[in-house]
């Protein structure tokens, strides 16, 4: 998915059945679309994306020569799954303190500055590294690839920042072709599902500006 702030737009620009996430896999795909000229020499500014380990490495190889942002969400609901509580604590009140705790973490990209990201997020592993040190290194882990958006804004402080630090877009993509996979149960034959994206691809396409 392609996204264009400047034009109020988002595209599909391309899509592909695959038998894995693998790198090889990865790496085939990205490297057609960086054939038909997606590439920073081009404008591309971004590419913001969940934090496979396939699509990583395939990032090594193609990397387009634009910045990586690595989606807030995907990242905070890492965090979330990593915060441990005592087991002696009814599961009302391990919700309770997971949410407390998760709270201080999710603060960090609340900042509006990125000098204060690097003064919260200093603090947090500061004051939970001993006691949440799980989700203090899932917070550490490629934490610089989680604010890439705030130098993006830098340079183009018009475009908003909720869509240069998610993959939101495409996951709701991604949600009607399941609820149509879902629906049709099986298809028999590749054609089929290819018939379907490239129906679902241009409903999305012709559908609502992107703010």
């Amino acid at each position: 998915m392609g996204l264009w702030p400047d034009e109020n737009r988002c595209d599909i620009l391309a899509w592909h059945l695959g038998d894995s996430e693998e790198a090889e896999a990865w790496i085939d795909f990205l490297g057609k679309l960086e054939e038909q000229g997606i590439r920073g020499a081009n404008g591309l500014q971004l590419i913001i994306h969940d934090g496979g380990s396939g699509l990583c490495s395939a990032l090594r190889t193609v990397h387009f020569g634009a910045e990586q942002q690595r989606c807030l969400f995907h990242k905070l609901r890492n965090i979330y799954s990593a915060i441990e509580t005592p087991d002696e604590l009814s599961p009302a009140q391990r919700r309770r303190r997971r949410k407390a705790i998760f709270k201080d973490f999710r603060a960090i990209w609340e900042a509006q500055h990125y000098q204060t990201v690097l003064r919260r997020y200093l603090n947090v592993v500061r004051t939970y590294r001993s006691t949440q040190p799980k989700a203090v290194a899932t917070l550490r882990r490629d934490f610089r690839y989680t604010v890439t958006y705030y130098f993006i804004q830098q340079r183009f402080p018009d475009w908003p920042r909720q869509f240069l630090r998610t993959t939101s877009r495409l996951e709701r993509f991604n949600r009607c072709i399941r609820r149509r996979l879902r629906v049709a149960n099986a298809f028999h034959s590749d054609v089929g599902i290819q018939a379907m994206l490239a129906q679902e691809t241009h409903t999305f396409n012709q559908a609502q500006p992107l703010y």
